[in-house]
């Protein structure tokens, strides 16, 4: 009798238990394809981001930033140190992001759009007054000032053997002045008088010239 329970038994596989499957725990995910356009956020604790630059780039992109959690919050952006505002987040439902999960968010947005790219502004090159090789110094008025590398005696005997006239001072009849380091006052009078100022070395081009 006992044969043919056991028989009967045997033929008969014992239901095997399944065991439930674990719920893993699903991390929320990542907010890359978020709209933060219309929502309201609200950020607490220490955060990387400067808070004056998180709330612009929030703002430019459409959310409204505020400074407490209300029912109306849809988005807490905590850091370190979020306190009550976590609290209150969580027993009204609202949202929390990491500041990882806010700048994702940040980059899923602006990585669609194209920067504009800011022209820069060509910039002005100073133009260097034009070098006076054909400019004759034959009844021009010289004048000069300041330390020059060439002695003032063979400048001076330079200028007149090609035609010039020098000066030891500025007046409305002088024409040129060729002004080295310290030139003073006599480079002052000559700009006041709209006198051309040559360096030393637009001089020497002039009489190589």
């Amino acid at each position: 009798f006992r044969a043919a329970l056991d028989g009967e038994d045997g033929g008969k596989k014992k239901p095997t238990k399944k065991k439930a499957a674990k719920k893993v725990k699903e991390e929320p995910p990542e907010p890359e394809a978020v709209s933060l356009s219309g929502k309201t956020i609200c950020f607490s604790g220490t955060l990387e981001t400067p808070r004056t630059e998180a709330k612009k780039a929030a703002e430019k992109l459409g959310a409204k930033v505020t400074s407490s959690i209300s029912n109306k919050t849809d988005i807490l952006v905590a850091g370190p140190g979020a306190g009550t505002k976590l609290v209150q987040a969580e027993s009204k439902g609202v949202e929390v992001w990491s500041e990882e999960q806010f700048r994702a968010a940040l980059d899923g947005e602006d990585g669609g759009k194209k920067k504009p790219t800011k022209k820069k502004a060509a910039k002005k090159v100073k133009e260097e007054p034009p070098e006076p090789e054909a400019v004759s110094l034959s009844g021009k008025t010289i004048c000069f000032s300041g330390t020059l590398e060439t002695p003032r005696t063979e400048a001076k005997k330079a200028a007149e053997k090609l035609g010039a006239k020098v000066t030891s001072s500025i007046s409305n009849k002088t024409d040129i002045l060729v002004a080295g380091p310290g030139a003073g006052t006599k480079l002052v009078q000559a700009e006041s008088k709209g006198v051309e100022v040559w360096s030393e070395e637009q001089f020497r081009a002039a009489l190589d010239g």
